[in-house]
């Protein structure tokens, strides 16, 4: 199958999820609720094959419960230092010299953070920072978040992304993370 026919195929599936609904109704299900930008996948970004189907940008948090959020590094394409601040738990971040790699995938050397976290936004709570890119929080152009186009309301998992030049290449892979969601009642 050619690379522009693969390409079709994914728009159509995020069309055709993003059509059907997606969002619910606030208070209706377990997790994260999730809301932004249907900006569609950047055919740029290193790891697209590897991600969820559905990419938002400017995207905001909200914990439906009280859940405990493991995050956990997956990849980074990037020369820059970047770091994923989350606040009252710690950083995540690429302080190893990465120099100028085209594309790293974290294998054994993955970093994680695991913390408990109170129902409500998680907006002000998580900051991508770079030692020589932008600044990037939840609703900021370049944020953005990968998730499963067919997860509805109950986002268990989805993937944090960054694109620390605020748009110079709007592909979304400068820093990865994974966040797994586990509602404690």
């Amino acid at each position: 199958m050619d690379l522009a026919f693969q390409r079709f195929r994914r728009a159509i599936r995020v069309w055709m999820a993003v059509s059907f609904a997606i969002f619910p109704a606030a208070g209706a299900s377990q997790g994260v609720q999730i809301s932004g930008e249907n900006a569609g996948l950047p055919a740029e970004n290193d790891f697209v094959d590897d991600l969820p189907t559905l990419m938002l940008r400017s995207p905001s948090f909200l914990l439906t419960e009280r859940s405990r959020l493991t995050f956990t590094e997956v990849a980074a394409e990037s020369g820059n230092n970047n770091s994923l601040i989350i606040a009252g738990l710690g950083a995540l971040g690429e302080d190893r010299e990465l120099g100028l790699i085209s594309r790293r995938e974290f294998a054994g050397d993955r970093q994680r953070l695991v913390g408990i976290f109170p129902a409500g936004s998680l907006d002000t709570l998580l900051l991508f920072d770079s030692n020589e890119g932008d600044r990037a929080r939840p609703g900021m152009r370049n944020f953005a978040v990968f998730m499963d186009a067919q997860a509805g309301s109950d986002v268990t998992s989805f993937y944090l992304a960054y694109d620390d030049t605020l748009g110079d290449d709007g592909d979304y892979d400068d820093y990865v993370i994974r966040v797994d969601v586990e509602p404690l009642n």
